[in-house]
């Protein structure tokens, strides 16, 4: 079974779901806080999808989300191409500050950590189960890393990027200023998102530049169950490395949608899909310049208002693109 027959198989269930749990009342709903977990579009900005609930005035511990990805890509020895072999582990702390006037701001502070890993074995038997294509892994040795790409210049190939092995990393930090001026059945939050050059560049943690970005998300909620929208664009800093070969990271246009719907009175299932231009797009690779398309699902369980646990699993709806399965945890508080 694909994504393509899981989320058929799901929305077919969904006039039985909506009749087992029409005496359901989903409280504060929020898209999973997950986003494309491709080692190089993480040194790009993207707005996660958020929660609508602003903030009061003052300092709020708002999450922790941990994401841990198996990555495989089929080097196909191009003159210009992306490798990718290995696991990464992104661990993001997010804190928010509420500012009044239906507005906050938010901060997350990625650390990033790469390795040959230990879930090969464990996705090939999965991809054998379910008869999903292995793109070649079973040719290789398992457990082993390599997370690059080169570009061609005039003097011969360059390294236009790589992420160093068994090294913890902070990440680029995005700040978030949002604006939510209706919640209720109908919501709407706005944001603007400048993300700061934190990472190292030539570890393979950040882009060495400045991201800019705008962007809206939506949603319908009323009893158990809530739809959501968003979408927006990104202003991406090409780094000095990919620059010196000619190479420019493309600005990237996303657009992601899902639901969540309570079937126990704390507990709910999510499910919910993004696409967006690879930052790659102009690297001479059909494994890396394709546009992402990422589908997320898994369930939530509010422990009060307040405070919630989420679990996930996500995997890119191409067979031949990385990310190939990101499991993910998630943890919010707003005090």
């Amino acid at each position: 079974m694909g994504p393509r027959d899981l989320t058929r198989s799901l929305l077919l269930l969904l006039p039985v779901l909506y009749a087992a749990c029409r005496g359901q009342t989903l409280s504060s709903p929020a898209p999973l806080s997950m986003r494309d977990q491709h080692p190089v579009e993480l040194t790009a900005l993207y707005p996660k999808p958020r929660p609508f609930r602003i903030q009061e005035p003052g300092p709020h511990v708002l999450g922790l989300d941990t994401d841990w990805t198996n990555l495989w890509l089929l080097d196909e020895s191009l003159p210009n191409d992306l490798s990718i072999d290995g696991e990464l582990v992104r661990i993001e702390l997010r804190l928010g500050w509420g500012l009044g006037h239906d507005m906050d701001l938010e901060v997350g502070i990625p650390l990033v950590y790469a390795s040959g890993g230990a879930m090969d074995g464990l996705i090939e038997a999965w991809h054998d189960v379910f008869n999903l294509a292995q793109s070649g892994r079973t040719r290789y040795p398992r457990d082993l890393y390599d997370i690059s790409f080169q570009t061609t210049t005039e003097s011969g190939p360059s390294q236009g990027y790589g992420l160093e092995e068994d090294r913890v990393g902070l990440g680029d930090v995005p700040v978030h200023l949002a604006w939510a001026p209706f919640r209720g059945e109908w919501n709407l939050c706005a944001r603007g998102s400048v993300e700061l050059p934190t990472g190292s560049e030539s570890r393979g943690f950040g882009n060495g530049g400045f991201d800019w970005g705008l962007s809206v998300q939506g949603a319908w909620h009323q009893g158990p169950l809530a739809v959501f929208l968003w979408g927006g664009w990104t202003w991406i800093a090409t780094p000095d490395r990919a620059g010196a070969g000619g190479f420019a990271y493309a600005d990237r246009p996303f657009l992601g949608g899902g639901f969540e719907w309570a079937f126990l009175e704390r507990t709910s299932v999510l499910l919910q899909a993004e696409v967006h231009r690879s930052v790659l797009d102009e690297l001479d690779d059909p494994h890396a310049n394709r546009d992402q398309a990422i589908l997320m699902g898994g369930f939530r369980h509010r422990f009060s208002d307040d405070l919630a646990l989420d679990l996930g699993i996500g995997e890119n709806v191409h067979a031949d693109l990385v990310p190939d399965v990101t499991l993910h945890v998630g943890l919010r508080l707003d005090l």
